[in-house]
């Protein structure tokens, strides 16, 4: 059965977070510790889909209840529940992880309800059992510098000015050819942002932001708040509930003057 959402609740003996996995207008989200849903990392998604969607016994045990602490599968153990249309679809028990006779990780699980402790072929550590910084989307903008066809730079009071392609490895500015070297090469940075270590949500409206369009059409803004003197949050639409702090430098890197792309060329 094709699951919507699962989520994953943790033995008290473990370091591992509780978190939800779960769709929201059509976009997949996860929730740490109840906290405010932020979206996950697409390999992340991937494999825990994968892994839960495939999650097949390779052996059967027939084992007596007093066994099953020492494999980790009791009712006190790592719960792992998958819904469908809000319904619990299977509630199991993740226990110990070992190697088998062929070197691959195996852990033992039993479903809820049944006495057979079964041995599933996977490596969860990779996947469902990810620790939560880990299992975080780390890109905000997510769109190859080839496809980005305009960059729109915003402030409170409206539009700066437009960083539009005139060509290959060409752009202009209100019609303006600029230094093609510089355009390519700031292009280039905005496609490759990405969150090095997640910061808390901004409290207040975005003081400057760009509006990125591709060849497609499609749109993404890129958010910058300034949260005090040195520091400011950047958050995306491509990136929900995730946002990075940066320094001041980095800033005036990300939302230069148009002067800067009409530097003539060296």
């Amino acid at each position: 059965t094709t699951i919507d959402s699962w989520e994953l609740v943790p033995a008290q003996t473990e370091k591992q977070d509780a978190y939800r996995v779960f769709k929201r207008n059509g976009r997949w989200l996860a929730s740490v510790r109840g906290k405010e849903a932020a979206e996950p990392d697409t390999g992340f998604l991937r494999r825990s889909l994968l892994h839960i969607n495939h999650l097949q016994a390779n052996k059967e045990l027939n084992l007596p209840e007093e066994k099953w602490d020492s494999l980790g599968v009791t009712e006190k153990s790592t719960k792992l529940l998958t819904f469908k249309n809000g319904k619990v679809v299977n509630e199991i028990f993740l226990g110990k992880l070992f190697f088998d006779e062929q070197k691959k990780a195996t852990y033992y699980v039993r479903l809820k309800g049944e006495n057979k402790v079964y041995t599933v072929p996977q490596y969860l550590e990779g996947s469902l059992k990810m620790p939560a910084e880990k299992m975080r989307k780390k890109a905000l903008v997510g769109v190859p510098s080839s496809q980005i066809s305009e960059i729109m730079f915003l402030n409170p009071n409206g539009i700066d000015f437009i960083l539009k392609r005139a060509g290959q490895n060409a752009w202009s500015i209100n019609g303006i050819l600029t230094n093609d070297s510089i355009g390519e090469n700031y292009v280039f940075l905005i496609s490759q942002l990405e969150i090095a270590s997640f910061g808390t949500a901004p409290t207040m409206g975005a003081d400057l932001s760009l509006q990125i369009t591709t060849y497609k059409g499609n749109q993404v803004s890129l958010r910058a708040y300034k949260k005090n003197s040195e520091t400011w949050i950047l958050s995306s639409s491509e990136n929900t509930g995730n946002y990075v702090e940066v320094p001041n430098d980095f800033i005036q890197r990300l939302f230069p003057g148009r002067e800067f792309f009409m530097q003539p060329l060296k």
